[in-house]
């Protein structure tokens, strides 16, 4: 829903795999625009309702300074 899209903000995250609940929040309240599984978890692209961005704020640091 192109309504929907307006509102979300794009992020990217490296969820650990024992976090599953933030990697379903984001697959029932948002977009996920990719995945990539590694050792350490699932990096995850995708957009979310920026009133939920506070949840996968801890999780967003690493990947923000990988591209940097």
């Amino acid at each position: 829903d192109a309504a929907m899209v307006r509102y979300l903000r794009p992020l990217t995250v490296l969820l650990p795999y024992k976090r599953g609940d933030l990697l379903s929040m984001m697959y029932e309240r948002g977009q996920v625009d990719g995945e990539e599984h590694t050792a350490e978890g699932v990096i995850v692209y995708g957009r979310l309702p920026q009133r939920l961005i506070p949840y996968f704020e801890p999780y967003m640091n690493g990947q923000q300074t990988a591209h940097e």
